[in-house]
């Protein structure tokens, strides 16, 4: 199943802003409807961020995105990562890209993103699910480090002309919801 446009989150090039000391740590309980690439649902995630993305690795990013979906997860996977996501039942997978865009109330958007391990049998059967190889984080929290998100397991990703706007497509019909997400440094 695919579904439109998830979301479109403007991006910055510029050096990100820290709003706390990193690393910075957060949990959220996710809610998975169980359609498309998950099974209905929930678990505590763990998120940590040690590092925004550089300049240069957007950069980086939005060329290889305009070769392609695969071409985007190889980038994403070459890059160093900057830090990692987990359940609490499962090893943490490394995330290879975040930013964030602050807004003048003090609200902060962050975006990760990682190339999503896929199953051999997956990869085998030649499922739709391989053209959406990335997994996409969004989180909005205030101040205090509190707030909510939403992650798509399987999305595609691609930039504008301009790289001022990111669009996400997520596979599945609804994207696994990011409730009760806190700040735990």
């Amino acid at each position: 199943m695919m579904t439109s446009l998830l979301l479109a989150a403007t991006l910055f090039l510029q050096a990100q802003p820290q709003a706390s000391p990193m690393p910075e740590r957060f949990t959220a309980f996710g809610i998975s409807l169980g359609d498309g690439m998950t099974e209905s649902g929930t678990a505590q995630i763990e998120i940590v961020i040690d590092r925004w993305s550089t300049p240069e690795e957007l950069d980086a990013l939005f060329t290889a995105g305009e070769r392609g979906q695969r071409a985007l997860a190889d980038a994403l996977h070459d890059l160093d990562s900057v830090g990692s996501i987990r359940t609490v039942q499962s090893l943490a997978h490394a995330l290879h890209y975040a930013v964030q865009r602050v807004d003048d109330d003090g609200t902060r958007h962050i975006y990760l993103a990682t190339p999503r391990p896929m199953s051999y049998w997956e990869m085998v059967r030649g499922s739709r699910s391989v053209a959406y190889p990335i997994t996409f984080v969004e989180l909005t929290v205030d101040e205090d480090g509190r707030g909510e998100g939403q992650m798509s397991i399987a999305a595609r990703v691609t930039a504008s002309g301009d790289r001022s706007r990111l669009y996400v497509q997520n596979y599945a019909v609804r994207p696994v919801l990011l409730k009760s997400v806190r700040r735990r440094n």
